[in-house]
């Protein structure tokens, strides 16, 4: 992370220098899609969306196959446990590079929330959401998958959407419906790579609709084919998807002037996914590309430079941008 965008978000303690810095790191080790996505924001915005983006490694303790269910949950516990400490203005000190790491993520995710007026118990809903991933390897209808997608991307939505500065009674509405739309995109992609961590999103009672089993899911990931029955649930998911974009459709032009670009070419990336799907039939278990690379060249490159003329734009008509309009004093 760059001295400017620290400083540019007004932050000064060294501490929470440190602690924005680690997360910057995290957030790079997630992804490089969210390495790439903090250049979209103004320089002020970055440290927090990488603050939001570093919360998700949890996720990666809970798909860690290299160690056991029970250290994975030990894990889980031990982060919360320094978590919740520090929620409550308490400190224990750490006595490993881990703990550390993990104080800096804390701190640094909870002065974001405090800085963007979020609610603090949103973050315990969130690793409520997460440790259900620990031991759940399906769900049974619909509505079920639904409650953990809004506990787990619906929620990290909503803390972006703060940090986004929407216009509108219905944004964190839309906000949430481009969340859970892009994140059932990824659940129809990730099919077979679910399966090989043990775990099949797509409900039951859907499979039944159309006469599988997960047995069949399996056979079919073994094989390397996708069946015509499981093509057909992927479509009728792959639908739900769009049908949740068509209801957050727009969401990116109520948002700041300078966050709009962002918010477009992650919903433009999804849709993009979803043709991807829809031209390869849903063929995700012989598929391996979520989209070409040429493709997504040429929606970045484009993309990014409409970014940085909406900030010049938005400057020139305001001074400098503001490191963050709607903050803490």
């Amino acid at each position: 992370m760059s001295t400017r965008d620290l400083d540019a978000a007004g932050l000064r303690d060294p501490r929470l220098r440190r602690a924005y810095a680690y997360c910057h790191r995290l957030a790079l080790r997630h992804g490089k899609r969210h390495g790439l996505a903090r250049y979209w924001f103004p320089p002020a915005k970055r440290p927090y969306f990488d603050a939001i983006v570093a919360l998700t490694h949890l996720d990666d303790i809970i798909d860690d196959r290299t160690i056991t269910l029970q250290q994975r949950t030990a894990r889980l516990d031990a982060w919360e446990r320094r978590f919740v400490m520090m929620l409550e203005g308490g400190t224990e000190p750490a006595t490993t590079e881990q703990e550390r790491g993990d104080d800096d993520a804390c701190l640094a995710f909870l002065h974001t929330l405090r800085t963007w007026h979020i609610p603090l118990e949103s973050a315990l809903e969130f690793v409520v959401a997460l440790r259900a991933d620990l031991r759940t390897t399906y769900y049974a209808t619909f509505r079920d998958l639904e409650a953990y997608m809004r506990g787990q991307e619906g929620r990290a939505m909503l803390w972006l959407n703060e940090i986004l500065e929407p216009q509108g009674a219905d944004a964190a509405e839309r906000a949430l419906m481009i969340g859970l739309a892009a994140q059932l995109t990824d659940i129809v992609r990730d099919v077979g790579d679910d399966l090989r961590l043990g775990r099949v999103y797509l409900p039951q009672e859907d499979l039944r609709a159309f006469g599988l089993t997960r047995e069949d899911l399996e056979i079919a990931a073994a094989n390397g084919r996708t069946t015509l029955e499981i093509r057909h649930l992927l479509r009728f998911q792959a639908d739900r998807a769009r049908a949740w974009f068509a209801r957050g459709e727009g969401y990116w032009d109520i948002v700041h002037p300078t966050c709009r670009e962002a918010v477009h070419l992650a919903a433009s990336l999804h849709r993009g996914m979803l043709a991807e799907l829809e031209r390869t039939r849903y063929d995700v278990l012989g598929w391996q590309s979520p989209l070409p690379k040429a493709r997504r060249l040429a929606s970045f490159v484009p993309s990014y430079f409409r970014a940085v003329r909406d900030r010049h734009a938005y400057s020139r008509t305001t001074g400098p941008v503001p490191g963050v309009i709607r903050r803490a004093g």
